[in-house]
């Protein structure tokens, strides 16, 4: 996942990070527990892998 061959990579990716401990927190925060946070964000990683 950190292998980087461009610009574009690193972009791509940290939109992806970012968007997956937006996903966390939000879900965290509105659920008050992290579990939901972790499940949240691995079911976003899981769906745009499928991508």
């Amino acid at each position: 996942m950190l292998k980087v061959r461009s610009v574009k990579d690193i972009i791509l990716k940290f939109l992806l990070l970012s968007m997956v401990s937006l996903v966390f927190l939000t879900t965290a925060f509105a659920f008050g527990n992290a579990v939901f946070g972790v499940i949240a964000g691995a079911l976003y990683i899981y769906e745009i892998v499928k991508l």
